[in-house]
């Protein structure tokens, strides 16, 4: 397994995503955010569905090796305004620059991405 395979999971189950990190989030109204945790040569991402929250409303940090994202989201009905709030805090990969993260939302979706450091890149050697 890869770094990011041992530090995710470790945290979340294989058999379900997240393992119910986002069961709370926008409960009873549009089910609950998918989430994807992948890797390429470069970089960790974390990207994650927010249908309905406003960029303004998402918080995203990593300090200390962890990386929190937090949402809230506003709805207004019948009886009033009723608000779905997300907040959770993951283990990021070991190295990650928070200096050099990055994220992204666009239609619905929040795109995380975290540079892998350059020792952990992948490098071709040449054979003399």
């Amino acid at each position: 397994p890869t770094d990011f395979d041992r530090v995710f999971g470790a945290l979340f189950p294989a058999n379900s995503r997240w393992g119910g990190v986002f069961d709370t989030f926008l409960a009873g109204s549009a089910g609950t955010p998918a989430a994807d945790l992948y890797e390429d040569a470069d970089n960790y991402y974390v990207k994650v569905e927010l249908p309905g929250v406003r960029k303004e409303d998402i918080t995203v940090a990593l300090e200390d090796a962890a990386l929190t994202i937090a949402a809230t989201r506003a709805e207004k009905g019948a009886e009033g305004e009723t608000r779905a709030e997300f907040r959770r805090t993951v283990g990021a990969p070991e190295g990650v620059d928070a200096g050099k993260v990055t994220a992204a939302y666009e239609n619905g979706v929040l795109t995380v991405t975290l540079p892998k450091p350059e020792a952990r890149k992948p490098r071709q050697i040449t054979v003399a």
